[in-house]
């Protein structure tokens, strides 16, 4: 018998297993992308939000559509899109997955997470939940 799998089933599961997007180390940064129709994925780096020059680098597709590259250079506060190739059509488009974005989303900023934390973040307790029962919601309009 053959099951009906659904795409979005199939993203769902890989988000379980990769973090897409950037992730930034300092000495590198990870990007990964899904992408499984694509033919090619490249990931174009700029040093400002509004420069037109721009670094391509190829990515390598494994097996589960995820598309992935290590760049071994510190890009913190630089920009990036991703240059995606269908049917001969090439497309530069904003990472879907980006933790940080310039105004209108025109690039994707590869930040340092860690960075964002405000002071005392990561001592922080968290709040215990709270059983939906308990709970009251309130919808206000003006």
């Amino acid at each position: 018998m053959v099951e009906n799998i659904k795409i979005e089933d199939i993203e769902k599961n890989l988000l379980n297993i990769h973090d897409f997007g950037v992730t930034y180390k300092g000495s590198y940064s990870l990007f990964k992308v899904w992408a499984p129709y694509s033919d090619n994925v490249k990931v174009a780096i700029y040093k400002t939000y509004d420069d037109y020059r721009r670094r391509e680098y190829a990515m390598v597709k494994d097996s589960d559509g995820v598309w992935s590259l290590r760049i071994e250079l510190d890009l913190k506060d630089q920009f990036y899109n991703y240059i995606v190739i269908n049917h001969g059509q090439s497309y530069e488009i904003v990472d879907p997955y980006a933790k940080a974005a310039t105004a209108n989303s025109k690039r994707a900023m590869i930040i340092d997470m860690e960075e964002t934390n405000p002071e005392g973040w990561l001592e922080h307790p968290v709040p215990m939940p709270v059983a939906p029962c308990s709970s009251l919601l309130y919808e206000a309009h003006y």
